[in-house]
């Protein structure tokens, strides 16, 4: 998928925050006692009075009544795909300024983060799928896709995600995720999403005839029940070449030229 620019997405989001009110971005003297030296705020967030912000000179950089600075952060986090709880705790191991996950809850759900970051992302797939079909083989062949889990820990994974790629132009078409409350078993996530995101593809529009995806026989049997080709991932289909060619190609003198 073609990731929007980071400053697109923090732009929207401000955007959001000056519709909310009719405040404009405002610079106040401050010698508040919760800010560090970098400006970010370390007091207590959840009260009423207090405000997130940046420093510049002494100056308290504020929009909508809410430090910018702590919004940028959260937004740079989470771009950079660190979880909430791994960004507090890499904090408080480094002794550094730390956000509660109260006031991060409150920026993702009710300043609309959340949201926005769906929104683009809906736009970019929508604009993947397009691209697509602009190619002149799509009209004869369809497209074929490729799907493939992503867990957030090798073991019990609490969040999994499959994306699905576009074989021609490796651009994102579909992604879902599942988490823990959703589906319990993470060994099983895998084709569970993927019966979520390929009928989400095809919904966009796109005539999917073949997809590709790990050595998954749940996943292979869902494939053909849906009329498409099933096809394994480059990786998964070739990782036992070398050890067949090894049986050829090595071996004692007295077995050439035998089967």
């Amino acid at each position: 998928m073609k990731v929007p620019h980071k400053a697109t997405l923090m732009n929207a989001m401000l955007d959001i925050v000056l519709s909310i009110t009719s405040k404009t971005p405002s610079t106040i003297q401050s010698t508040h006692s919760f800010l560090d030296p970098a400006g970010i705020y370390t007091g207590d967030e959840d009260k009423d009075d207090q405000r997130l912000c940046v420093v510049e000179h002494k100056a308290i950089r504020v929009l909508a009544g809410h430090y910018l600075a702590s919004q940028k952060l959260i937004h740079a986090f989470t771009c950079a795909g660190m979880l909430p709880s791994q960004f507090i705790n890499f904090c408080k191991f480094a002794e550094i300024s730390v956000l509660s996950n109260k006031y991060i809850h409150s920026v993702y759900i009710h300043r609309q983060y959340q949201q926005i970051v769906a929104d683009s992302a809906e736009e970019s797939m929508n604009a993947a799928v397009q691209r697509v079909k602009a190619n002149p083989e799509y009209v004869t062949s369809g497209e074929w896709v490729i799907t493939d889990a992503r867990h957030d820990s090798s073991a019990n994974a609490y969040h999994s995600t499959v994306p699905c790629m576009a074989g021609s132009t490796l651009r994102i078409v579909g992604i879902t995720t599942l988490s823990r409350p959703e589906h319990r078993v993470a060994q099983t996530r895998e084709v569970a999403c993927t019966k979520i995101v390929l009928p989400q593809v095809v919904a966009r529009g796109l005539n999917v005839t073949e997809v590709a995806h790990d050595y998954q026989s749940t996943v292979k049997t869902y494939v053909e029940q849906l009329g498409m080709v099933n096809s394994y991932d480059t990786w998964h289909g070739t990782k036992n070449v070398a050890k067949e060619m090894i049986k050829i190609c090595a071996g004692p003198v007295k077995a050439r030229d035998k089967t």
